[in-house]
């Protein structure tokens, strides 16, 4: 006997969205799921966000979640090799683990607790100012 689950998410903005599974799911399909849904969820912003200035560390940071992993999860040790690869460019890995936790901070970041640190997830979209 096939199994069928219907989910209906409305976005808060008059949009709604509907997904369909038929068969068997798994907790690899239900954490993609998941990350739709929190993609889609808009969850007022209780304080202004400042935009990172695009030629600073931080914003270069923001620039790699944006490009690099727009839907998946990382580490911060998965954004240094990201950041040493694209810049060129050597900087302790307390320093991405702090700008990951500002925006974690600031809701722009999921963070999850893993056996060896924490995961992080985009939430929302980053603007980055470039100059």
């Amino acid at each position: 006997m096939t199994k069928r689950i219907k989910m209906e998410v409305d976005d808060g903005k008059g949009g709604k969205f509907t997904f369909s599974f038929n068969g068997s799911l798994d907790n690899a399909q239900l954490a993609k799921f998941n990350q739709i849904v929190d993609l889609v969820k808009d969850e007022p912003q209780s304080k202004e966000i400042e935009l990172p200035e695009g030629n600073t560390i931080f914003g270069k940071v923001c620039s790699l979640i944006e490009t690099d992993f727009p839907l998946g999860s990382f580490t911060s040790q998965d954004m240094l090799e990201c950041y040493r690869a694209e810049y060129n460019d050597s900087i302790p890995l307390s320093t991405i683990a702090t700008y990951l936790t500002r925006l974690y901070d600031r809701g722009m970041l999921n963070r999850e607790r893993t056996r060896t640190g924490w995961s992080y997830r985009k939430l929302k979209p980053i603007d980055v100012l470039n100059e």
